[in-house]
């Protein structure tokens, strides 16, 4: 009987097992406007075994699998080698191909004839075509770790503290080989950028005519056709390119294939028509991947969709990647180590020594979740091959990692504007780059709010009137100094040694440490702080445009358009600003500077809005926003980037806090005329004492 009661109670177990739907884990796209993703699951919901559980990215989904909140989802190689250090246990059991070869593609080394290249010791001063081309997301065509693979191999490794690592590879392949074509970007900074091609012009020589993206020679067949026309004596390129380029597909030929071999990463050539091409790297497809438990459902799954035409098959291959035609099972269900394995020199093209000690760019976090999302970015970083790549640590607040900036403990902090004056003046930092926001409702703006029965059409008229601000030299204390002193400079007046102070009735709640006395109250502290100091009497207050929206229907509180003739409430902004800044050490020299900013860069190029598939830098990370970013961010912006490419009016720049921050010793009042009675009192003192 229990025997009975045992097996009936595991068939039903299995039959309701059996009976739940799969859950996919499927990428939000922000960019899908008509929500062809969302329809593709709600099809799926009512006609399959299929259900889709929504993640911000990729590294999303592989956590959800890894936690059981799903069953399976589609990932690409990359992802695969990003995902090894959490030890998920997740099996590969399905490839996505478009082609029937046994990986995506090879990458083979290229040689002509004539220049007597048999080996890779024969290729110091070789004429190399390099086409530096390397796309972002799933449809990318290498990444830069594998763009950069043959010189990895052929070139010993500087870790010079002379240059910045960018500038190490550079320099290297200067001196290793010939005149060449490296054409691309060689730093995310443009002025730098120009200024290493004109300091290694032979990299620059074979090109056809800009060295940068676009030019004939750069790019996937560009640097074939470096070879074939353009000089060169050794392209490093995808096999299909070859075999198209070379016309060995059927197709016409841009060159005669009997004059070029292939080159052997061992040593030996091979002719181009040869049937078993030697590759230096083969690049795994991208796959379906399942946590454990369900790997055997997902796969018997994708069996049916590939054996028969279940009414939802195309449906589901428009929701996994729609360029992709032919899904197929792999013969044996593996971890993902060891399917990245199975292709020859793709795991090895990832694991060349780094630098001893490391260069990392050491990232202060503040919390366990900033901490755990700054770790994925490590290791995602270091998988697109970025350099420095990043190290993370945690600390207790921003003030300790502010600290730990001050004493090179670390390397990066993030700041928020309305603290940054405090950085620069106590802890001795400068911004490196800023969170810009497009849109012009999510930007930072700072107001002037007064009650409706008072009026104010002009800055000047608030002088003499009581002012609130949320805290003393934060961003609104900026804004008014700024605001203050443009007023001086019209009227050609001196704008140096301004102290607001003297501008706004002597009742104003500025939270000086020297002068505001019993004005300000507890009650009266940061934005909303401001809002409740209004309305205890005082004239005006200066708060952001969030603050202000969340009291617009609940008061009497009313915006002063003191620039603009709108009266729409967020056009009637005195500045706007970013929302928060990455900060370094002041005295780091220009080198680390200039690495330390490179890296950001290219995470966010790689991470941020322009495409961020793989890991989103500006989004929600488990489940939580405004984590390490705001949410709102568009990219990550020094400040002269920012006032190119956006035309807003009156941004306050990190320049002017700057100078706010060392301008604040040289006030009237404040703390130099504390200090300067202090001294008086010292010395009177002191000549009473040794004059008696």
């Amino acid at each position: 009987m229990l025997l009975f009661t045992f097996l009936a109670t595991l068939e039903s177990k299995i039959s309701e097992s059996e009976s739940e739907k799969l859950r996919i884990c499927v990428v939000e796209e922000p960019e899908d406007v008509y929500n062809k993703r969302q329809k593709y699951c709600e099809t799926l919901k009512m006609s399959s075994k299929v259900s889709c559980i929504w993640g911000v990215d990729r590294l999303d989904c592989i956590r959800r699998v890894q936690k059981g909140q799903a069953d399976f989802s589609v990932f690409s190689s990359e992802d695969l080698l990003a995902a090894r250090w959490a030890a998920a246990d997740i099996l590969v059991t399905s490839e996505l191909r478009y082609h029937n070869s046994k990986f995506e593609y090879d990458i083979v080394a290229v040689v002509d004839n004539e220049a007597k290249i048999h080996s890779v010791n024969d290729l110091r001063g070789a004429k190399y075509c390099h086409g530096h081309g390397f796309g972002l997301g799933m449809k990318s065509h290498w990444t830069k770790v594998i763009s950069n693979y043959l010189e990895a191999v052929v070139i010993p490794r500087d870790c010079s503290n002379e240059y910045t690592m960018s500038e190490l590879r550079i320099k290297a392949s200067s001196e290793f080989f010939g005149p060449s074509c490296k054409a691309g970007i060689w730093d995310e900074d443009p002025v730098r950028d120009k200024k290493l091609k004109n300091r290694y012009p032979n990299l620059c020589q074979l090109c056809y005519n800009k060295c940068d993206i676009g030019d004939k020679h750069w790019g996937r067949r560009g640097s074939l056709y470096c070879l074939t026309s353009g000089g060169g004596d050794i392209s490093f390129s995808r096999l299909d390119d070859v075999k198209v380029h070379f016309g060995l597909t059927g197709t016409s030929s841009d060159a005669d294939p009997n004059n070029y071999s292939f080159l052997c990463l061992e040593g030996g050539l091979q002719p181009l028509n040869t049937t078993n091409p030697c590759t230096w790297v083969t690049k795994p497809w991208s796959v379906i991947a399942a946590r454990r438990k369900q790997a055997t459902r997902v796969q018997s799954l994708m069996d049916d969709l590939i054996h028969t035409d279940v009414p939802w098959k195309s449906t589901f291959l428009l929701l996994v990647e729609n360029y992709y035609v032919n899904l197929t099972n792999v013969d044996i269900m593996v971890p993902i180590d060891d399917y990245i394995d199975e292709s020859p020199g793709y795991q090895s093209a990832y694991s060349f020594p780094q630098c001893n000690p490391p260069r990392s760019i050491v990232y202060c976090t503040t919390s366990i979740v900033e901490f755990n999302k700054c770790s994925w970015l490590q290791e995602v970083s270091a998988v697109q091959g970025i350099e420095p790549g990043l190290q993370c640590i945690r600390k207790e607040s921003v003030s300790k990692c502010m600290e730990a900036v001050l004493n090179n403990a670390a390397d990066v902090v993030r700041v928020m504007s309305d603290d940054m004056i405090e950085g620069m003046k106590y802890y001795k930092l400068e911004p490196i780059l800023q969170e810009y926001v497009k849109r012009f409702e999510m930007k930072e703006m700072i107001m002037a709010v007064t009650t409706s029965d008072k009026k104010f059409d002009h800055f000047n008229d608030l002088h003499g009137k009581s002012i609130c601000l949320p805290k003393y030299m934060g961003t609104a204390y900026a804004s008014v100094y700024a605001t203050i002193k443009e007023i001086h400079k019209e009227k050609n007046l001196r704008t140096k040694s301004i102290d607001i102070s003297d501008f706004f009735a002597k009742n104003s709640c500025i939270w000086s440490p020297y002068s505001h006395g019993s004005v300000c109250r507890d009650s009266f502290k940061g934005e909303n702080g401001s809002v409740n100091c209004l309305l205890n009497g005082h004239d005006v207050a200066f708060i952001t445009y969030g603050t202000f929206a969340r009291y617009a229907n609940q008061s009497n509180l009313k915006p002063i358009c003191l620039f603009l003739s709108s009266n729409a409430p967020n056009r009637c902004y005195i500045n706007w600003f970013s929302k928060s800044s990455l900060m370094v050490n002041r005295n780091l020299s220009e080198k680390r500077k200039a690495e330390i900013y490179n890296s950001l860069k290219l995470i966010d190029k790689y991470f941020g809005k322009q495409d961020g598939h793989q890991m989103r830098l500006f989004a929600k990370f488990e489940g939580q926003s405004n984590v390490m970013f705001d949410d709102s961010t568009y990219a990550l912006q020094n400040t002269s980037d920012i006032l190119k490419m956006d035309r807003t009016e009156r941004f306050l720049t990190s320049e002017t806090i700057f100078e706010l921050s060392q301008m604040h010793f040289n006030m009237k009042s404040g703390c130099i005329k504390r200090e300067t009675t202090l001294k008086m009192l010292a010395i009177f003192l002191f000549c009473i004492y040794f004059l008696s």
